[in-house]
């Protein structure tokens, strides 16, 4: 697994990891952050893609429960045409919200992936819960004033991934 802020996966986008694979080296859920992992931050509903994907997620046995620092109506209205477990107010980089979404779906930290846009917040929470980690890069990477501060300081930190990256 991975530590401290380094995941041990990095891909562009969710599209672009092979659970296919995951599922056949034993995870049996993922976690997804929600915004700007799934959807942008101001979509209020999964769109057809993220619902196509999820859907056959599902169908090849995944568990899986949205774990967001958003508030829960929010993050309840994007679960719910999904029929998706949410936890939300999760106060990522606690491991807190990540173990009570193990808990709910009945998996160890040894069976399950967090998927986010985050390094900070997500993997940094991922890797402290024990999880297997994959960032992926943001679908708009500059929301705030306030992200815009978070994202330069994880380009430090994205850098090094990618030396790593080049170094396999």
């Amino acid at each position: 697994m991975g530590s401290g802020l380094l995941p041990d996966a990095y891909v562009a986008s969710v599209y672009d990891i092979d659970f296919g694979a995951l599922w056949q080296q034993g995870y049996r859920a993922i976690l997804f952050d929600v915004d700007n992992t799934l959807e942008d931050h101001r979509t209020a509903l999964p769109g057809p893609a993220v619902t196509k994907l999820l859907g056959a997620l599902r169908d090849m046995g995944y568990g899986m429960c949205f774990l967001s620092n958003n508030n829960g109506i929010r993050a309840a209205r994007f679960a719910k045409p999904l029929a998706i477990p949410v936890i939300a107010k999760a106060h990522k980089p606690s491991p807190k919200g990540y173990r009570m979404a193990m808990e709910k779906l009945g998996v160890s930290p040894s069976e399950t992936i967090f998927v986010g846009d985050q390094i900070f917040t997500d993997i940094l929470g991922g890797n402290r819960a024990g999880v297997y980690t994959i960032l992926v890069q943001p679908i708009m990477p500059y929301e705030n004033a306030f992200f815009y501060v978070k994202r330069f300081f994880e380009r430090f930190v994205l850098r090094k991934i990618r030396k790593t990256q080049c170094k396999t």
